[in-house]
């Protein structure tokens, strides 16, 4: 039978950071200051010009698989477009991901 020694964890606080509960592998999160909401508030009841809030559009990210679908092409189709530059995607990792705005945008330009 052998011995094992156990190491205990360090507590909140006494990690590497110092600060209580933060992980150590985490990166800050920038916050807006306390004062930022009422002062939009107060320049929008000015009627000044500044900022302004807009709402966010949701964009629907297609696979090629689901571009090649719709379009009724096959998906290395997609792939060859992607790779000459003629259809606009996001890359994850190595997922390509289309925007349903750059597909109507392709199918506009390929129109004329």
């Amino acid at each position: 039978m052998s011995l094992r020694t156990v190491t205990p964890t360090p507590q909140d606080g006494q990690g590497p950071t110092g600060q209580a509960g933060t992980p150590t592998f985490a990166t800050p999160v920038p916050r807006l200051s306390p004062d930022a909401s009422p002062l939009l508030r107060e320049k929008r009841k000015e009627g000044k010009e500044g900022l302004r809030l807009l709402p966010a559009r949701s964009v629907r990210f297609l696979s090629p698989r689901q571009v090649a679908e719709q379009l009724g092409v096959c998906r290395e189709t997609i792939y060859r477009l992607l790779a000459r530059g003629e259809l606009p995607a996001a890359r994850v990792g190595s997922i390509f991901r289309i925007a349903n705005e750059d597909i109507e945008a392709y199918l506009r330009r390929e129109r004329r």
